[in-house]
């Protein structure tokens, strides 16, 4: 793998913020396909939600981590990427075990949890 190493200070302020900018990115995605996947659980779209598990959820989930319940993976994910440029820049990754996102495949959190057991209840 070619690493790039950045050739001027003039760059500095914006890799200090690159690492938490792209983990910030990360979350988002995973955040967005959890709310994707809880929308298909609660349409009925049966169909619709079983293939999506089958195949676009768990593509865009091992393409962002290797955190994550799923067979397989991508060569290369999002988090291999940030460490490449963390291991760059000199810099440890500090958010590498502490902030690592939570498979999908683990709950979807508290609050939807609750909603889903509240409307299983009606």
């Amino acid at each position: 793998m070619s690493q790039h190493h950045p050739a001027s200070p003039k760059h500095a302020p914006e890799h200090a913020l690159l690492i938490d900018e792209l983990r910030d990115i990360q979350s988002e995605l995973l955040d967005a396909v959890q709310r994707a996947e809880y929308l298909l659980r609660q349409s009925g779209f049966d169909g619709a939600r079983l293939r999506a598990e089958a195949y676009w959820i768990p593509h865009i989930v091992c393409a962002l981590s290797r955190d994550h319940g799923y067979l397989g993976g991508s060569m290369v994910t999002m988090e291999d990427s940030i460490q490449e440029i963390a291991e760059a820049l000199g810099e440890e990754d500090e958010d590498e075990d502490d902030c690592a996102p939570y498979p999908l495949t683990e709950t979807l959190g508290e609050e939807v949890d609750a909603e889903i057991d509240a409307k299983s209840l009606e």
